[in-house]
């Protein structure tokens, strides 16, 4: 009598390792596309930044050693190094402290915009974007449209006529950008007080849009 024996093989599935993130960092309020390199990184399913207001798509495996995606980061997202993870059919991987959120700090000088009271002429002016970030977490700001004015209170009248903050601007840190406004004060016996703020879409900065204080003209 013979019996028949089954063999049994164990598979194994190799632990992904990731040894590089590029680019390093990417500015809140923008998309990235980076690349992951490694090994054992065939089969990645996930990708994944550490922290909050970063969401990760386009993941796509080239190799067995490269994985690109997109890092979507918030405007709001906080600034500093994060940590980034693959998951794959042999576990999940973490390289910290990775990937950079840099971010800029924007300014708007003058606080306002003073015309001289004792006539009612049309006046012009400049509104100055300073981005004012310092350190290792300092960013861009890059405009992503013209800037525009919103009415606050009074019925003159303002206008962008100029200027060099225009779309498509990117103002580096400690860099700046200006803005020419041209202001009709109000026909008498109308207040010749008027408030408008300056609205600023970018990327980089806490907020987008990016928006002054009160611009007042007199």
């Amino acid at each position: 009598m013979t019996r028949s024996g089954a063999v049994e093989f164990a598979s194994s599935v190799n632990s992904p390792i990731l040894t590089a993130v590029s680019p390093t960092s990417g500015s809140r309020g923008a998309s990235v596309n980076v690349t992951l390199t490694g090994q054992f990184l065939t089969g990645t399913s996930a990708v994944a930044v550490s922290g909050t207001n970063v969401s990760v798509s386009s993941i796509a495996v080239v190799n067995d050693t490269t994985v690109t995606a997109t890092f979507n980061t918030a405007s709001g997202a906080a600034l500093g190094l994060r940590n980034v993870s693959v998951t794959t059919p042999g576990g999940t991987v973490t390289l910290n402290n990775s990937f950079r959120i840099v971010g800029a700090t924007v300014t708007f000088t003058p606080a306002g915009l003073t015309t001289t009271p004792s006539n009612r002429n049309p006046k012009d002016g400049t509104v100055t974007v300073r981005n004012t970030a310092t350190g290792a977490n300092a960013g861009l700001l890059t405009l992503t449209g013209a800037p525009t004015l919103t009415p606050v209170s009074g019925s003159g009248t303002f206008t962008i006529t100029g200027g060099t903050c225009v779309n498509g601007t990117v103002v580096n840190a400690g860099g700046s950008c200006v803005i020419n406004v041209h202001y009709v004060p109000p026909a008498a016996p109308a207040s010749v007080t008027t408030t408008m703020r300056v609205n600023l879409p970018n990327t980089g900065a806490a907020t987008n849009p990016q928006q002054s204080g009160n611009i007042t003209g007199n």
